[in-house]
């Protein structure tokens, strides 16, 4: 089944999920999986154009290891570039390397046999050339993590799994963005594939090793011509966001379950320079929402200017979609507002009214989604959100920096950064509206939907952050996860502009 086009290249979005899940949406076909793709011809004209194609390399020909007539990736590597190597220590094997985006990458797919043949496999059972693939929880070492399927983790920057010493899985962050998108669009796939423009001239050489998909009968069948590549970034308790590139030299991002089987390929461990925030240098300042004159505080940490206060605008008039859609924070009391300001359902932080934000719909490939926010503001993605998370030093490390002194229960926080977050509660509209923890958590919209293999509970979910004293994990650090739409939680407003550091 072809997928919509969009005429952007900045993300690429792929929805893809479990073959139980394809029957639910609509039947996909066996190579070609449902995607989303860029389709700026004009654009691609010209990358292509500027591009020297080299010969590739026959299957009969020697391999470039003298030592050995096996065709391996090193067979299909661009000749004309500088590669490092790399020797996993766990088994002496030797892997290619190639500097690409500011960082040093695995130009191979990872080999590694931990001797488990139920949940890794030989790709297109020739792993000399292709690699292994691996499920969710293989690639992530479970046994370290506690990631895997039907579970949800957390794992910092740099993150191990299944890789070498010093070199990390994939990050989301990593191929998110234009330049990794067009450098990539054609010059990373090796002549293997069967398009003549895959030239390999960033010597990345991804090749076709397919992926295992996995069926809820518990059995596993190849899908081969696309490459595919585990992120660190989990949708859900059973999907995973991942990397992709088809037969026809366009790349996505896709989701499948983590049941699956796919490539890895490791990052070199890299110092992070967006880190640590120095409290004093946030810079406090104010914002008038021209829609109804209301003013907010905001504060500005690192590059993000936030608003500092819980959206507060309820004019359903102006704003249709807010009928029915926004309460008060407690007790639906008016004189809460001003404090805690008001809750909105996912429908309503989404101005769903102006927007078709459905299941498969491009909100899921856009950035700066304004939703019901102030013009020049947007609600927030969980990129976003990590990033201030990032700034204080960590979700684990420092959540009680961004909560206010005042306005929770038992453990108000220090208010380090400004940022004022404050226990407005949510409202339960699945327990008979119940306002829920009140004074004792806050619960953030992002602009994510969350993927659910579950039939009862497709296109029922959204992502919120959230820091809620009364739960055993969360009420230590400012967690990801996720509730229904239907239900009313708070808004921060994050401002479009990027500040200077």
């Amino acid at each position: 089944m072809k997928g919509e086009t969009f005429q952007n290249h900045s993300l690429r979005l792929l929805i893809a999920t479990s073959a139980f899940v394809a029957l639910v949406l609509g039947a996909c076909g066996d190579d070609d999986p449902s995607i989303l793709l860029p389709g700026d011809s004009s654009s691609v004209d010209e990358i292509s154009s500027s591009i020297e194609p080299y010969s590739s390399v026959e299957e009969s020909s020697s391999s470039a290891k003298s030592s050995s007539s096996v065709i391996t990736a090193w067979d299909y590597m661009n000749p004309g570039l500088s590669y490092g190597e790399l020797v996993d220590s766990r088994d002496n094997k030797v892997y290619k390397t190639i500097e690409f985006d500011g960082k040093v990458w695995m130009a191979e797919n990872l080999n590694y046999d931990v001797g488990d043949t139920l949940h890794t496999w030989c790709a297109r059972e020739n792993c000399d050339l292709y690699g292994r693939l691996y499920t969710y929880a293989v690639a992530m070492d479970s046994a370290k993590s506690g990631c895997g399927f039907m579970t949800v983790c957390s794992v910092p920057k740099n993150f191990q799994g299944i890789c070498p010493e010093g070199w990390h899985v994939l990050e989301y962050e990593e191929i998110d963005g234009p330049v990794f998108y067009q450098k990539n669009l054609f010059g990373a796939g090796a002549p293997k594939w069967e398009d003549s423009l895959n030239t390999n001239v960033y010597g990345l050489t991804f090749l076709p090793a397919g992926f295992m998909r996995y069926s809820m009968a518990g059995t596993s069948n190849l899908e081969t011509w696309n490459a595919y590549f585990w992120t660190t970034m989990e949708l859900s308790d059973s999907l995973a966001r991942a990397y992709m590139r088809n037969s026809k030299v366009s790349d996505a991002i896709y989701a499948p379950t983590k049941a699956s089987g796919l490539s890895v390929r490791c990052i070199k461990n890299y110092e992070r320079h967006e880190a640590l925030v120095d409290p004093s240098t946030v810079k406090k300042g104010e914002f008038t929402d021209a829609r109804d004159e209301q003013t907010y505080k905001t504060v500005t940490i690192g590059r993000q200017t936030w608003m500092a206060e819980n959206l507060n605008y309820a004019d359903s008039v102006k704003t249709p979609v807010l009928e029915g859609r926004v309460k008060s924070a407690y007790l639906d009391d008016p004189d809460s507002n001003k404090f805690y300001g008001r809750l909105y359902t996912w429908a309503a932080a989404m101005d769903s009214g102006a927007f078709d934000y459905s299941f498969l719909t491009k909100h899921v490939s856009q950035k700066n989604i304004r939703g019901i926010c102030p013009e020049g503001w947007h609600l927030p993605n969980r990129i976003e959100f990590a990033e201030l998370l990032e700034s204080i030093g960590g979700a684990y490390k420092n959540a009680h920096a961004l909560k206010s002194n005042v306005g929770w229960d038992k453990d108000p926080g220090d208010d380090e950064y400004g940022f004022a977050l404050v226990g407005a509660g949510r409202v339960d509209t699945t327990d008979n509206d119940i306002y829920a923890t009140y004074g004792g958590s806050a619960f953030l919209w992002t602009a994510e939907p969350y993927y659910d293999i579950i039939p009862s509970f497709i296109d029922k979910r959204a992502h919120v952050y959230t820091l809620d004293e009364r739960h055993v994990v969360y009420s230590e650090y400012m967690a990801d996860t996720a509730v229904f739409k239907s239900g009313f939680n708070s808004i921060r407003c994050l401002k479009d502009e990027i500040a200077d550091r």
